[in-house]
């Protein structure tokens, strides 16, 4: 599975959802919303228990209960669970359509790497599959299969559409509480204004995202193509009014510097500019610590801390190899550490 280089999220811009949409542009966060009030009430179908259970319950009636309280808690989950949906492009019409007030609304465009690491640090994204039949009832014998892994079971049918939908191209993101989950300011690169958007909400998004290094484009229509124009230029990460303090300072980051000299094929110089660059960001907090990792003597880590825009921290450690080359690395546990942390 390959994750798109970007993520689309189709906005609704309504005056009566107007300043709560600009709100969440504002505060830098997206809203997690259950199942329930999806437009698809076919989402999150979810059965337990099949024919096999039954006979084994039948034969050990003493394990009924254990079974049916290891359900509800399969169920309750299920019902308390939230999601946050993109499509994989903004060229989607039928979603203008659906989802952004008939073309009077708008579309963000994300970093999926930069989006990972604010509130959704931990989760997952998922392609959503699509088919014609649901899955079947989740049973005793498919959860014994899994072992340990009985996340992927119950997340496989959070992800699985009928194949109608399959013009949206999702892709989701599935969180355990309802509610606003933060994301770094230079996770928003662009956002997409509608063509029948009026122009005083057109206006009022821009001023929101006045001083953020995010690009805002004006739709069009000509004939039977949808076209975007700047509307308004992003800010420089340099220029952005900060969100977190954003103090590299190397005499006390780089302490260990003759280590680092020793290790780095480049001149030392690349590491601190790479140091500057990252303290650009105007989410950017201060660095955790930049060293040689133990595990994995031929990589350079730099870690970094981000403020949100509601005061809550969060890190991301960022892998190099001699060469200052942004690379991937293993843990103990054999797992995959990208260039964004471990996946």
């Amino acid at each position: 599975m390959t994750e798109p280089q970007s993520l689309y999220r189709y906005r609704p811009c309504d005056d009566g959802i107007l300043e709560r949409e600009v709100e969440a542009l504002e505060q830098s966060y997206l809203f997690a919303p259950p199942f329930s009030v999806m437009n698809d009430p076919m989402e999150a179908f979810l059965e337990v228990g099949d024919e096999v259970d039954q006979l084994f319950l039948q034969l050990a009636p003493q394990a009924a209960d254990a079974l049916n309280h290891f359900y509800e808690l399969v169920t309750r989950f299920v019902e308390k669970a939230a999601l946050i949906s993109f499509s994989q492009t903004h060229e989607a019409l039928p979603l203008w359509a659906y989802y952004a007030s008939n073309f009077a609304g708008f579309c963000l465009e994300f970093d999926p790497l930069a989006l990972h690491y604010g509130a959704l640090q931990g989760e997952q994204l998922h392609q959503v599959t699509y088919a014609e039949r649901a899955l079947p009832a989740l049973s005793m014998q498919e959860m014994f299969r899994a072992g340990e892994e009985v996340g992927p079971v119950v997340t496989s049918r959070l992800t699985r559409k009928r194949h109608e939908w399959s013009h949206e191209q999702e892709w989701r993101y599935i969180t355990g509480v309802v509610g606003p989950k933060h994301y770094l300011d230079s996770a928003l690169t662009r956002v997409f204004v509608g063509p029948r958007m009026a122009p005083a909400h057109a206006e009022r998004i821009c001023t929101a995202l006045k001083g953020r290094p995010v690009e805002i484009l004006q739709g069009t229509i000509k004939g039977y193509d949808l076209r975007f124009d700047l509307l308004q230029a992003a800010t420089p990460p340099k220029q952005c009014p900060r969100v977190g303090i954003g103090r590299f300072r190397p005499e006390v980051d780089l302490a260990s510097n003759a280590e680092l000299a020793a290790f780095l094929k480049v001149p030392l110089d690349d590491l601190v500019q790479e140091c500057e660059r990252l303290d650009t960001d105007p989410n950017m907090d201060g660095f955790a610590d930049i060293g040689i990792s133990a595990e994995h003597p031929d990589r350079l880590f730099i870690w970094t801390r981000y403020a949100l825009r509601n005061n809550r921290a969060i890190h991301w450690r960022r892998w190099y190899d001699s060469l200052m080359r942004q690379v991937d690395a293993e843990d103990r546990h054999g797992q995959r550490i990208g260039k964004h942390g471990t996946q």
